[in-house]
């Protein structure tokens, strides 16, 4: 039976229809499943000024949109970066009957906000800033993986005003994690345990976003999703092409660091409100006392370290910059992830590229630029 909230919402909707001039436009589900919802988006000074939907599907999706398009007009957009299909259910008084166009509804309000906060195919907006820059509030870089969510808990339960970051960089559409692109839209909240046993151990994949986004929901901050795709293939992606057909070792990890998370990220942050970036590396920055320069140093766990990843960062970078992981072990992050009932607390470690997770390099550089060297050739006198 129907609460009386929804049926309010599914009697009389409201800002159901076509918004004129939106600031963004996001969308999720399909016909075929039987729910396609369209969010659209106006924001002033921070505050969400309007929300509408287009909704094709049952009478809970209507009511849904609804209801949050009257919740959330006002609101900053962390309400927004809140919202789960199971807080949408929760807010409606349906927690136990968490039905799958909920989750449809949520993850259209999230796309919407991705491509607000992202600009059109991944092409960042002007940089006015769309809140006031707190020293108390960091953005951490959440990738989906344990360190990432550790280090977004160890910060929360230090008294941070965190929201989680998360980069779409890549869709690798041969990949076991590309066809997982085509998901159905009640299955858009995945639990670890229904994950294929032989899923690439990669990371910034679909399914680690989707990841990034449950943590962020069970240790209760907002989660933005920011879509770098068109920087990161001329950073990152062009750069690893150009050197590996030069018969060079390529790490595309160093230049992801350099220009996109201590770089592109952490300006993003910046108009997002946060003073400071942090990230899930084992690595310690300390500012030394003579003179107030930030160093790097290697972190506690000597077999995890991964301050080389810094050795190009500036100093306006690493001022900005808190490494919360780095008095810590892998066993006590893992502790403290599995106290806290994270759901990527037994999640295995990223272990190739990214962009290719399934370790194919002569597919991957066939597809962009037609061409891969032979795996091996002998050179004799």
């Amino acid at each position: 039976m129907l609460n009386e909230l929804m049926r309010a919402h599914l009697i009389d909707p409201q800002n159901i229809g076509t918004m004129e001039s939106p600031d963004a436009v996001g969308q999720a589900g399909s016909v075929e499943c039987g729910t396609l919802v369209t969010a659209q988006m106006k924001v002033r000074d921070g505050l969400i000024q309007d929300l509408k939907f287009l909704v094709y599907g049952p009478g809970q999706a209507i009511a849904a949109c609804s209801f949050l398009s009257q919740y959330l007009q006002g609101k900053p957009l962390d309400e927004a970066a809140r919202m789960t299909g199971r807080r949408v259910a929760s807010l409606m008084g349906e927690i136990e009957k968490e039905m799958g166009c909920f989750k449809i509804v949520a993850a259209a309000l999230g796309h919407c906000l991705e491509n607000f906060i992202s600009g059109p195919m991944g092409k960042l907006k002007p940089l006015e800033k769309l809140r006031d820059v707190s020293r108390e509030r960091v953005a951490v870089a959440m990738s989906g993986g344990v360190d990432s969510s550790t280090a977004a808990l160890i910060l929360k339960e230090e008294g941070y005003d965190v929201i989680g970051l998360t980069m779409r960089l890549w869709e690798d559409g041969e990949s076991d994690e590309g066809r997982m692109l085509n998901l159905k839209a009640t299955d858009l909240d995945i639990e670890e345990d229904n994950y294929p046993e032989d899923r690439p151990r990669s990371c910034c994949s679909p399914l680690d976003i989707q990841d990034a986004k449950e943590v962020a929901d069970k240790i209760g901050i907002p989660h933005y999703v920011i879509n770098l795709a068109d920087l990161f293939e001329q950073r990152v992606i062009r750069p690893f092409c150009d050197q590996y057909l030069e018969g060079m070792t390529p790490n595309p990890c160093l230049n992801c660091n350099r220009f996109i998370k201590l770089d592109i990220l952490r300006r993003r942050a910046h108009w997002l409100g946060a003073y400071y970036l942090s990230t899930g590396h084992y690595v310690r920055v300390r500012s030394a006392e003579e003179n107030g320069r930030f160093l790097v140093y290697r972190a506690e766990d000597s077999s995890k370290d991964q301050s080389c990843m810094f050795w190009s960062a500036t100093q306006e970078q690493l001022c900005h910059f808190l490494s919360p992981l780095g008095d810590y072990t892998k066993e006590r992050v893992r502790k403290l992830a599995e106290r806290a009932y994270l759901p990527v607390a037994d999640k295995m470690e990223s272990q190739e590229i990214c962009f290719i997770s399934d370790n194919n390099y002569h597919r991957f550089l066939r597809e962009k630029v037609g061409y891969c060297p032979p795996a091996w050739s002998y050179c004799g006198y």
